[in-house]
């Protein structure tokens, strides 16, 4: 498949796909790459200090050996529960292994490999981005910064609305602050009532 988009990372992260239980994350911002990868680790076994639930490898060792990914990727926990393998790529080329997996993914196993910057024809991307059993998350700076701007407006947004409603109370408290917040508003609630001699197309007193 191709790349989750930013609204999709989310929702992936707090409950992993199990049609899709190899998932590459990737990208220029290496903090962001650990922490999702983590995340996903962290979603799928539930000690991660324990070596029969998860197994980490290093990139180099499957390119030297492809088969081993697909060992560990398919075997049973010996006390049973869920397990997951977490690959960290290094200096080889390990994608002939991991397209070797894809062509059998484990259903009882997430594989999580974590990688660095990858150009859009590198192999272990295009492969993954072709998979319908894979998921492929890049990890950029400007993700990072997107996100928290979203969450900024979110909360200015919640800040505003709650202005707005403190500001119709007021409004409500006495004659005097209705006619001080009518050129603000304009709201029909805050227009002069008739009894004071005034009508909302006379121009206010200040």
């Amino acid at each position: 498949m191709t790349a989750l988009k930013a609204a999709q990372v989310d929702a992936f992260l707090a409950r992993p796909n199990p049609a899709q239980p190899v998932v590459l994350v990737y990208g220029a911002d290496a903090g962001l790459v650990r922490e999702r990868a983590e995340a996903l680790i962290r979603a799928s076994v539930d000690d991660l200090d324990d070596p029969f639930s998860l197994v980490r490898l290093e990139g180099d060792l499957v390119a030297s050996e492809p088969s081993r990914l697909v060992e560990e990727a398919n075997t049973i926990p010996l006390f049973g529960g869920r397990r997951a393998v977490w690959v960290k790529a290094g200096g080889r080329n390990f994608a002939p292994g991991v397209e070797t997996l894809l062509g059998a993914a484990p259903k009882e196993c997430r594989v999580v490999i974590e990688a660095g910057e990858l150009r859009k024809n590198a192999p272990l991307r295009a492969i993954c981005e072709k998979a319908k059993n894979a998921a492929v998350m890049p990890c950029y700076p400007e993700t990072r910064r997107r996100s928290r701007a979203s969450s900024i407006v979110k909360c200015r947004r919640r800040v505003s609305r709650s202005r707005r409603k403190r500001a119709r109370r007021w409004c409500r408290c006495s004659e005097a602050i209705v006619w001080r917040r009518a050129a603000n508003c304009r709201s029909s609630r805050c227009m002069p009532a008739a009894s004071s001699g005034w009508s909302s197309r006379t121009s206010l007193p200040w």
